[in-house]
């Protein structure tokens, strides 16, 4: 009988940091830079516009964070099929 040893859970990649930063930035309802500095174009009338949808963004954001970290784990799943294949390949 095969025993698969537990391995700790990998961490998430820098851009999944980042995203997850921009979603709890959404969250809380700050405004990027560029999308003040057009607001200031625009004049008064576009200032809040995308306030309601806050919400949206968010769960955009926290959507990209979990594909992302699902990629990861199938990507590290592989690298450790990939080097288990290896290793009973030079036993034969």
């Amino acid at each position: 009988m095969i025993r698969r040893a537990r391995l700790p859970v990998p961490v998430l990649p820098a851009a999944a940091l980042v995203l997850a930063a921009l979603a709890l930035a959404g969250l809380a309802g700050f405004v990027p830079v560029a999308a003040s500095e057009a607001v200031a174009v625009q004049g008064e009338a576009g200032r809040g516009a995308l306030r309601p949808y806050v919400h949206v963004f968010a769960a955009y954001g926290i959507a990209w964070v979990l594909i992302l970290a699902w990629v990861w784990r199938i990507a590290n799943g592989l690298k450790r099929v990939e080097e288990a294949v290896g290793r009973d390949a030079g036993t034969r």
